[in-house]
């Protein structure tokens, strides 16, 4: 059962409420239903459960709401523009002043998971005792806390997340079953294992935020049904179309965005774990339990697979996540064309704006900019990943471990792109800020049009 206690903030990006501790998963998880299953990952300390926003950068962000915005920064955004919210400028300045943190921080409580699933299998086999079981679980207890205070870093001597948490239980915390909770598997399973289930959350929150933003699409298309504007063919005026016509063509890109998503769930929501170095053991362990408890639809059927193939779920996402950041690149540009001088037809909500350290007039749409660039940013990514796949001799691969730091990069880039945008199209395509301008571009005759079209 989902025990939590109440929210101390929100995150500064999409307000989701975060929690002030962490829930275990339950004994077996209901994967039925796509759309809530998002739910049974468990939240990430250095990031927001839902949207990913790192939190590594707090501070900043608690420097620029305690002092507002000093008259330096109303240069940077104009004077007359109402100055971004932190969220967005973290968003809009990138990595600049931000730390990134270790990869395999944001792994922890996916390993603290698969080693109670692990631990209450191997106690279920008799391979290890009750008791050295009770001893393991409250060890991973004090480990959970810590990590929920912030306080259980990974020391980069110990090289990784798994041999970090074992260290702790058996140095640390004195605890000699510690060792013991490594039978049967190997780090190359274990990561593999932690890896899907990392994914497999930021696939349902990915899955999530591109439903809303769909929804969002849709909604905003229906209240301009009737906003002519000009349909273009090779960048020029072809024929009468409606601004909704376009807005609900973005919404059709996005939904095939989650059915890829989707598919990506069916494909790879398979528990790797019990394949050990690639070649299985001859320990009786119960895979179909792991797999229960940690939320897969069953175990992998072959034992090397999922080891070999280390690169593939993460290039298969790469690859979606690819699609997206382009349809989303494609939407920014058209939005930032439309909203320029010359098209006029919308206006950009100033909060996703900048202005100019020397041209007060300006307002620019760096928001949507920055879109742009961390789409191209992803799409790189991708091209590393399938690179990783090759030359690679069956079973494990030591240069694909290097699959994880693109894909989390990846994501951390992406998710945040998708909230950002539905917050745009929320902002600056409701017809209070576009419906007069739209009829003002184009008046149609539609007597000389009749005329022209009888002369063929």
């Amino acid at each position: 059962m989902m025990t939590s206690s109440a929210p101390d903030h929100a995150c500064r990006l999409c307000g989701t409420p975060q929690p002030t501790d962490y829930w275990r998963p339950p004994a077996a998880v209901d994967t039925g239903s796509r759309l809530d299953a998002w739910q049974q990952a468990p939240p990430i300390n250095r990031y927001c459960g839902l949207c990913g926003t790192p939190t590594c950068g707090e501070d900043i962000l608690d420097h620029l709401q305690q002092e507002g915005v000093s008259q330096g920064e109303a240069r940077l955004y104009g004077a007359s523009l109402v100055s971004p919210t932190p969220e967005v400028v973290a968003f809009m300045a990138g990595w600049d002043v931000a730390a990134k943190g270790a990869a395999d921080q944001s792994l922890i409580p996916f390993d603290i998971w698969l080693n109670r699933a692990h631990t209450r299998m191997l106690v279920g086999q008799s391979i290890l005792t009750p008791d050295q079981g009770e001893a393991i679980f409250s060890g991973l207890d004090e480990i959970e806390r810590l990590y929920q205070a912030g306080r259980f870093e990974l020391n980069p001597a110990l090289e990784d997340v798994h041999t970090n948490i074992e260290k702790y239980l058996t140095d640390t915390l004195g605890i000699e079953a510690g060792l013991a909770m490594h039978t049967a598997r190997s780090r190359n399973d274990q990561i593999v294992t932690d890896m899907r289930l990392w994914m497999r959350h930021r696939v349902m929150v990915l899955a999530k935020l591109s439903l809303e933003l769909m929804q969002q699409l849709i909604s905003v298309a229906g209240t301009h049904l009737d906003s002519v504007m000009a349909g273009y063919t090779h960048h020029q005026h072809a024929t009468i179309s409606t601004f909704g016509h376009h807005l609900a063509a973005y919404a059709e890109a996005i939904r095939r965005v989650v059915l890829r998503l989707n598919h990506w769930y069916d494909t790879f929501n398979y528990s790797p774990l019990g394949c050990v170095t690639g070649l299985s053991t001859t320990f009786p362990i119960d895979r179909h339990l792991t797999a229960d408890l940690l939320g897969f639809e069953g175990p992998e059927p072959n034992s090397l697979d999922p080891i070999a193939c280390r690169w593939e779920p993460e290039a298969d996402l790469g690859h979606v996540l690819s699609i997206l950041m382009t349809q989303l690149s494609n939407m920014a540009q058209t939005f930032i064309l439309l909203g320029t001088q010359e098209f006029g037809v919308l206006k950009l909500h100033p909060r996703f704006c900048s202005g100019s350290s020397i041209m007060p007039q300006k307002v620019n749409p760096d928001a949507l900019e920055v879109i742009k660039g961390k789409a191209a940013d992803v799409t790189s990514r991708l091209s590393g990943l399938l690179a990783l796949g090759r030359a690679s001799l069956s079973g494990y691969n030591r240069d694909q471990q290097w699959s994880k730091y693109l894909i989390m990069e990846a994501c951390l880039e992406a998710i945040p792109a998708v909230s950002i945008m539905a917050r745009m199209v929320d902002t600056s395509c409701r017809p209070e800020t576009t419906h007069s301008l739209l009829y003002r571009r184009i008046g149609v005759d539609t007597g000389r049009l009749r005329d022209m079209a009888g002369t063929g």
